[in-house]
Order: C-alpha cells, then sequence, then structure tokens
C-alpha cells in the first residue's frame, strides 16, 4: 500500500512538475508570487491569519497554493469580499495520508474565478455547493476529487481529470465557450473517473481514455451530457476508455462519435436515452457495445454521418433490451477486411430510413434471436469483397420494409439463414444472389416475401449465382420465385424438408426455371403454376408432395415422380399439366387429384385421379405432316370432344367435331389442320 502511494505521489510529482514548467513559462520576467495556506485545520479562505502572506488571495499573487499537511477544509464562502474570489491560478492537492478540500460554498453574484491554469492533484478536492465558479484558462485534476452540486463552473479552456474524478450531483459544468473538451483520463498509469447523477456536462468536446497508460470512465446515472463536438471512447494509443449509461440523455448529435478510436474503447448503457449524429464503432481500433435498455438514437446532420460497426477494425454491438432508432444508414463491416457484428438477444431495432448494409465492404455479421429488427433497403453483402451473414434464431422477428438483396454486387458474397423466428417482406422481393453469390438457408421459421428471384439477372449482362435450401420451416410467397436468366446467370433450388407455398387469390403465383435446376428430396411445395421450358433446367423430385394447379414442363427431359425407392406424390388441383417430354410415375409414386394432364405417361407407380368421375388424359400425341393424332382415355358413354388452342393466350378453345362416345379404354381423334408450330389440345367431356 505504501508502494503504491509512493508511486502515485511520483505520479503527481512528475504532473506537478510539468504544471509547474507550463505555468512559469507563462508568466512574465518577474518572480512567481505565491501565497500558501498555513493553517493545519480546517478554516475559512477569508481570514488573513491562514496565509503565508498575511494577505488574502487574489489576483496580485500568481499562484495560490493548498498543499501543506493535515486534513482539513478550507471553506469560501459568501460573506467573502468580491476582491477574494478572483485569483489567477491555485492548486490544491495533499501529501500522502491527508486531503486537502477547497468547499466553495454560496457563492452567488461575484464568481470564484481564476485567469490562470489551475491544478487539483492526489488528496486535493474541489467541492462547488450552491455556488458558480469561471475558469479562464484550463483546469486539470491530475488526481483528487471535482465534486459539483447545485452549482455553475464555466471554463475558458480544457477541464482535464488526467488521474482524478468528477461526482457532478446537479447543477452545470460548460466548457462550450472556450470551444475545449473535457478530457478523462490523461496521466500514463492513472485512473480517471467522471460520474454524473445529475445536472448538465456542456462540452464542446469529450474524450474518455486520452493518454497512454491510463484509464478513462465516465458513469451517467442521471441529467444531461451534451457535447457538441467529436466523443471519443479510447482516444490515444495504449489507454482504456469506456462511458457507462443507465440514465439521464446522453447527447452527440453534432459530430461523430468514435467508440475505439486509437485505442479500444467501450460503451455500455442499461438505461437512459443517447442520441448521436453519427455513431462509429471500431473508428480506427476495436470497440463495443453493449445495449440492455434504455433508447438509442441516431439522427444523422448530412448523408455522410452513419451507425456503423467496424470501421478499421473489429467492431461489436450487443443488444439485448431496450428500443433503437436509427435514422441514417446502418452498416455491419463497414471497410474490406474488417469484420462487424451486430447481435440482437432482445429489444426492438429500427434502421427504416436508409441503406442497411451487413457486410458493406468487410464482413459483417448480424445475428437475431428473442428480438425484433425492422429494416429497409438491406443488402447482406455489398460492395465487391464484401460478405454478409444474416442469421435469424428463435423468437427472431425481422421485416424488411423494402428489397432484400443477398450478394447485391458483383464481387460480393452474402447469406441468410433462417433457423427460426420470422423473416417478412410482405411488399417485397429477396434476391438470392442480384448480381453477386447469394444462398437462403431455412431450417426452421418462416419466411414470407411477395417474391423471390435466385440467381437472376437484373440487367441481362451480371451474371449472379444463387442458391436457396429448405431444410425445413415454412416459406411463403404471393408472387413468382423465378430461377435464373437463359443465357446469363443460373440458380438452384433445394427443397429437402419443409413447406414451400406460391399462392395468391388470382392463382397466378409460378414457379419458373429460366436456368438452373430445382431438387425436391423431401417436403412439401405447393403452388398455383410450375414452368420449365428452357433446356438445362433439370429438375429432380426424388421424394416428398408437390401441390401444383398448373404445369408446363418443357425443358428436353420427361417429368419423373419419385426415385423408385422413395414415396412421392403429385396432386392435380384442376388445371393443365403439359409435358412435352413426358411424365413418369416411378415405382412407388402417385398422382392423385383432378386436371388434364397432356403428354404421354409412363406408369409404374399409381394414377389415381378423381375428379368426381374418372379422370381423361391424353396419352399420346403423334403427328404426320398436317395431321396430329391424339390419343386419350375414355369414360363410358360420355361424349368426348378434343379441342385446342395456338396458344394458352387465347380467348377460346376450338372444337374439332364430331365428338367420340367413350366406352372407358383409349381412342383418338384426329386434327388435319394441325399446321401451326405449337399447339394445345384438350378432352372436353359432355
Amino acid at each position: 500500500m505504501i508502494t503504491e502511494r509512493r508511486s502515485a505521489f511520483r505520479r503527481q510529482f512528475a504532473a506537478l512538475t510539468c504544471f509547474a514548467l507550463c505555468l512559469f513559462s507563462s508568466l512574465t520576467a518577474t518572480a512567481v508570487t505565491t501565497n500558501r495556506w498555513t493553517n493545519s485545520i480546517s478554516a475559512l479562505w477569508r481570514t488573513t491569519t491562514n496565509w503565508s502572506s498575511a494577505a488574502l488571495p487574489s489576483t496580485s499573487f500568481d499562484l495560490i497554493l493548498i498543499t501543506n499537511t493535515g486534513t482539513k477544509t478550507v471553506t469560501l464562502d459568501a460573506v467573502t469580499a468580491a476582491a477574494n474570489r478572483a485569483v489567477r491560478g491555485f492548486q490544491v492537492f495533499a501529501p500522502v495520508g491527508f486531503t486537502n478540500t477547497l468547499l466553495v460554498s454560496d457563492i452567488s453574484g461575484t464568481a470564484f474565478s481564476a485567469s490562470r491554469a489551475s491544478l487539483v492533484g492526489n488528496g486535493g478536492f474541489l467541492v462547488l455547493s450552491n455556488s458558480t465558479m469561471t475558469m479562464g484558462s484550463s483546469l486539470d485534476f491530475t488526481g483528487g476529487l471535482l465534486v459539483v452540486t447545485n452549482s455553475t463552473l464555466t471554463t475558458g479552456n480544457t477541464l482535464d481529470f488526467s488521474g482524478g474524478s468528477l461526482n457532478l450531483d446537479s447543477g452545470t459544468i460548460d466548457t462550450t465557450s472556450g470551444f475545449v473538451d473535457v478530457r478523462i483520463g490523461r496521466l500514463n498509469g492513472a485512473i480517471a473517473r467522471v460520474t454524473q447523477s445529475g445536472g448538465n456536462l456542456n462540452c464542446y468536446g469529450l474524450r474518455v481514455g486520452d493518454g497512454s497508460g491510463s484509464q478513462g470512465y465516465f458513469t451517467q446515472n442521471g441529467g444531461v451530457m451534451n457535447s457538441l463536438g467529436v466523443v471519443t471512447i479510447g482516444e490515444l494509443l495504449n489507454c482504456t476508455g469506456a462511458v457507462f449509461i443507465a440514465s439521464g440523455q446522453f447527447i452527440a448529435t453534432n459530430d461523430i462519435t468514435k467508440v475505439g478510436n486509437l485505442s479500444q474503447g467501450t460503451l455500455i448503457q442499461t438505461g437512459g436515452t443517447s442520441s448521436f449524429a453519427f455513431l462509429s464503432i471500431a473508428d480506427n481500433l476495436g470497440g463495443t457495445m453493449n445495449f440492455s435498455g434504455g433508447q438509442l438514437f441516431v439522427n444523422p446532420r448530412t448523408t455522410n454521418d452513419w451507425f456503423r460497426i467496424g470501421n478499421m477494425d473489429t467492431g461489436n454491438f450487443n443488444m439485448s433490451g431496450g428500443l433503437a432508432v436509427v435514422h441514417s444508414e446502418f452498416h455491419v463491416g463497414d471497410s474490406p477486411g474488417v469484420t462487424g457484428n451486430a447481435n440482437l438477444t432482445g429489444g426492438q431495432f429500427f434502421a427504416t430510413n436508409d441503406l442497411c448494409a451487413i457486410g458493406r465492404y468487410g464482413s459483417g455479421f448480424m445475428t437475431v434471436s428473442d428480438a425484433t429488427a425492422v429494416l429497409t433497403n438491406t443488402s447482406v453483402g455489398r460492395h465487391t469483397g464484401a460478405d454478409g451473414t444474416l442469421n435469424l434464431q428463435s423468437n427472431a422477428t425481422v421485416v424488411c420494409l423494402d428489397t432484400l438483396s443477398i450478394a447485391r454486387f458483383a464481387g460480393s458474397s452474402g447469406q441468410v439463414l433462417v433457423n427460426g423466428g420470422l423473416l417478412s417482406l410482405t411488399n417485397d422481393d429477396i434476391w438470392v444472389g442480384r448480381e453477386g453469390t447469394g444462398q437462403l438457408g431455412i431450417s426452421a421459421g418462416n419466411v414470407r416475401a411477395r417474391g423471390l428471384l435466385v440467381g437472376v439477372s437484373e440487367d441481362g449482362i451480371a451474371a449472379p449465382d444463387g442458391s436457396v435450401n429448405i431444410f425445413g420451416g415454412l416459406t411463403l410467397l404471393s408472387s413468382n420465385c423465378v430461377v435464373g436468366t437463359a443465357g446469363v446467370s443460373t440458380g438452384h433450388v433445394f427443397v429437402v424438408a419443409g413447406n414451400l407455398i406460391l399462392t395468391n387469390a388470382a392463382h397466378s403465383a409460378l414457379l419458373r426455371l429460366d436456368a438452373g435446376d430445382f431438387t425436391m428430396f423431401q417436403g412439401n411445395l405447393t403452388l398455383d403454376n410450375f414452368i420449365s421450358t428452357n433446356p438445362n433446367t433439370p429438375i429432380t423430385f426424388t421424394r416428398g408432395t408437390i401441390s401444383a394447379g398448373s404445369m408446363t414442363i418443357s425443358n428436353g427431359a420427361p417429368f419423373v415422380i419419385g426415385d423408385g425407392v422413395n414415396p412421392a406424390t403429385l396432386q392435380l388441383q384442376g388445371g393443365m399439366y403439359s409435358f412435352a417430354d413426358g411424365l413418369v410415375i416411378s415405382s412407388g409414386a402417385t398422382v392423385t387429384g383432378c386436371g388434364t394432364i397432356i403428354g404421354g405417361i409412363v406408369n409404374n407407380g399409381t394414377l389415381s385421379t378423381n375428379c368426381g368421375v374418372p379422370a381423361v388424359a391424353i396419352t399420346q400425341l403423334t403427328k404426320s405432316g398436317s395431321t396430329a393424332t391424339i390419343s386419350f382415355t375414355t369414360l363410358n358413354s360420355s361424349n368426348h370432344v378434343l379441342e385446342f388452342k395456338n396458344a394458352l393466350a387465347d380467348p377460346a378453345w376450338l372444337e374439332i367435331l364430331p365428338g367420340v362416345v367413350g366406352n372407358g379404354s383409349v381412342t383418338n381423334q384426329q386434327d388435319t389442320t394441325a399446321t401451326n408450330g405449337t399447339r394445345f389440345y384438350r378432352i372436353h367431356v359432355q
């Protein structure tokens, strides 16, 4: 303990020596005049006999010292004459084992003032109670303590807590008139603490952890802290800076706030309200913000003010409660080679006014569980070289009010993993690989969106690659799922389990394979329309259930249901099912429901349709010259009329008369005018 106090005294002596040299250099060539407190017990400032010059402090002296032995309080009270409330400079500290306190009490009207640099060191207390104090120059606490209660302290130069402490209980501290900062933690090996429980701290800037080897801490339990300039937490190399907000208002809305500048910085908020113009976590070196309660606001002054996590080093934002509202762009992993992490495990997070980039130029990771995030214009992996990951876990809700782009631009990569909760884009699309390489993986929870664009080229030039892997959960689309762009880009859809549903009230939702593949190993696919009309868009359906309103498959291969081992079911929902290269029902596979099947059928499984009456199906179509011969099953004693269209969009089906009365077996009818390159047929049962 003695060794520690001697070390502290040595640090104080070094600081005082430096302070004295600076002070002396600022004086004129005349000798320094000093007035020292000599009494070893508590007494009044206004008593002449307490001073070495047998005169009261005034501007006649260069320096007022309260530094002698004995634990005591020197009281400057309301009775003190105005001339004795003004000094040039002062110092308050005490030898090891003692405490010297300067109590400024009930001073109003003419303030207690100092025109030159002043200092409070170890063992020194400056207590302001119901008083006003003004500093024309800097005030430095290399140790000791400043207590402000129902008082006003105004400084025209820096207010430094190089190694001392401040308790702001009520009243006001203001450094804005001199455009200077409050700096906390500036001495190597020293610890500085500022605690605000009430009142107002108005500063031009706030620096927490401002000297190599120092530790600076700012704790807000109430009141208002308002910085008109830059706030830095971890300002210089090899220091520690930390800010704790439990209550009150922390305002930094005129410039950037850096959590981790040239050293690691930490910002912890458990309550109260914090407001920023530009919040940068890990601006140069690593930084962390832990947010568990209260309110956090980012209100930009310009479009260049953002909330970013990971600028030049690894940044972490951990949210477990409270409300965060971001009106600026939101970046996670902002620069090349840098990692940003946003972990939301509780509370509500809103970033709805501008771009949200998870992996802007660097690597960005955002994980949501037991929390709600509402985002807009979201990119997961944005620019070339960027990599982004959005991970939804149990009880997560992520709502995107605009498009969600996974791998937005060429050379980027991104992935969205839905392991639980809800991902909702009611009126917008999910691009899986918009220009880069994107993946969407769904293993649990719910995904709801207007459409899903998988490896689709937006401009016909960019060649993205996209993959959707569904291992569980529910994916509900109200419009289209388009896979790939013919001749440009490819997409891939794998359904292993879970449910994929594409439907709307107009029954116009569709799954369209333009370039890429669709593979279904298990699970359920329910859709209004299934279209694959380009070659080299393979469809693999080995197991599970497909329930379709209509199908048009002409990709150069038969549509095969099942693998001959596992059960697979195609449910017809009353529409037209055209298989240009045939339909193969494998052993163990089943076709059920009701609809018109166009194309040859190879049935090694079960064809068990139910339209109220036995189904009629076109079983074969051959063409010779301008004559097409259509074979079809018939119903006993019913009239069967062959009808055709040259295009499905034509307004009406045209009859080929007369009809054929069926006997329950397969028959055929000919169309002798089949001169068009394309013609669609159906059997109308009367």
